[in-house]
């Protein structure tokens, strides 16, 4: 457990996974006015209850490659016109999973995906953003796949007897009335 103060004027970075393959980050605090938070290059790599704040023109999380890695319970606030939660820009495929987790940024993309990103899966789930759902800035040229999912509990009982049902199947609607 950190807690990290970063004043880099914009050149800072409070932690840099190049390399660094199945690096585990856990318990930290990072404040950063200018940097980048984290910038991920590697293999494997879990970030767990961490929370980050920026001011300034970089975002929190910068994914530059990022294969099998997982993002847990992680809480990023962000201000600024860059400042995005987390950047993706990669030249290669790139396969990361979030849990459980806040992208909250003020006056920019919770998620962007930079013109270089040539593919990969990124599945977030049960992750809130700072808007109806995740604010999402996918720049023309940029590939890849952004799938958002949520937790869902259903209990379907008897309305006689209140017993549940067993292999009862449940059809559900979001707010706009379409069907998931």
């Amino acid at each position: 457990n950190n807690n990290i103060t970063n004043l880099g004027n914009g050149r800072g970075i409070s932690f840099t996974l190049s390399g660094s393959d199945y690096a585990v980050i856990t318990g930290n605090i990072i404040n950063i006015s200018g940097g980048n938070g984290i910038y991920i290059n590697g293999i494997g790599i879990n970030i767990t209850n961490t929370t980050i704040t920026s001011t300034g023109s970089n975002p929190a999380i910068h994914i530059a490659a990022l294969n099998n890695g997982t993002l847990r319970g992680l809480t990023i606030r962000t201000a600024g016109s860059l400042a995005y939660g987390i950047s993706v820009s990669t030249t290669s495929d790139s396969n990361f999973e979030m849990f459980d987790s806040i992208l909250n940024a003020s006056g920019t993309s919770d998620f962007f995906v930079d013109t270089n990103t040539v593919g990969g899966i990124w599945n977030l789930t049960n992750v809130t953003g700072s808007a109806e759902g995740i604010d999402k800035n996918w720049t023309s040229g940029a590939n890849g796949t952004l799938n958002i999912h949520w937790y869902l509990d259903a209990e379907v009982k008897d309305s006689i007897s209140g017993n549940p049902v067993n292999q009862a199947n449940v059809t559900a609607w979001n707010k706009f009335d379409i069907f998931q």
